[in-house]
């Protein structure tokens, strides 16, 4: 008899540690996922403009002032990203970035 209690017992005792333990490590994790979460927010969003496949766009045998309509238009939606409080990188001074964060178009 009292062997079965002490495996009771054991087996009780075994099952509140490993409930304190996932507990405590839940909380940790959380603490953590929080601090990563508003030191990213802190930094800006960014946006990665490529010069390239912007200038596609420009039909061949474009004249002066067509291209000097697309330049304009270009900074004019870059400066709104800028205003916006983005961070703008040119693709060609880049290793990577993510499509979804360049302008192409």
């Amino acid at each position: 008899m009292s062997n079965t209690i002490r495996f009771i017992d054991l087996f009780i005792a075994s099952l509140a540690g490993a409930a304190m333990g996932a507990v405590g490590s839940i909380t940790y994790q959380s603490t953590i996922n929080n601090r990563i979460t508003e030191h990213l927010l802190q930094r800006p969003p960014v946006l990665v403009v490529d010069p390239l496949k912007l200038s596609a766009d420009l039909p061949i045998g474009a004249t002066e002032e067509e291209r000097l309509q697309h330049r304009n238009n270009i900074m004019e939606v870059i400066n709104h990203y800028k205003d916006d409080g983005y961070l703008i990188l040119r693709r060609d001074s880049l290793i990577h970035a993510p499509n979804k964060n360049t302008l192409t178009q």
